[in-house]
C-alpha cells in the first residue's frame, strides 16, 4: 500500500505553518532550493555543504 504526505492534498497557494526548528521545515527548504537541479548537481552541492561544516576532508 502507498501513502502520501496529507500536506500534498493542500492547494498549493494555502501557506503551511511549520515550525523553523522542525524537519518538515528544512526538508521544505531543500526541496525548494534543489527544484530544477539535476542529481548530479544535487550531489555537489551536499558535498560543498558537508564541506563547509567540516563534515568531510576537505
Amino acid at each position: 500500500m502507498l501513502t502520501i504526505p496529507a500536506r500534498w492534498l493542500r492547494p498549493p497557494d494555502e501557506q503551511l505553518e511549520v515550525h523553523p526548528d522542525s524537519e518538515p521545515f528544512h526538508r521544505a527548504l531543500v526541496c525548494r532550493e534543489t527544484d530544477g537541479m539535476t542529481a548530479q548537481d544535487i550531489d555537489r552541492a551536499v558535498g560543498e555543504a558537508l564541506e563547509q561544516v567540516g563534515a568531510l576532508p576537505s
